[in-house]
């Protein structure tokens, strides 16, 4: 998780978008243990998505 923070808070833009890829695939895991593991990255998630990104605008 904190790799995936880690490239979430980067300056590199496609870094980033797979960083967020990746914890949203991880966040709709059957196991509940890894939606809990993910919740640590929720706040830089919804920064980056609110953000900068014109990808989800």
């Amino acid at each position: 998780m904190r790799t995936l923070v880690g490239l979430l808070t980067s300056n590199q833009a496609l870094l980033q978008l797979e960083a967020a890829r990746c914890l949203h695939e991880l966040s709709h895991s059957e196991q509940s243990t890894v939606a809990e593991a993910c919740l640590p990255a929720t706040s830089y998630l919804l920064t980056y998505l609110s953000g900068h990104s014109s990808d989800f605008i």
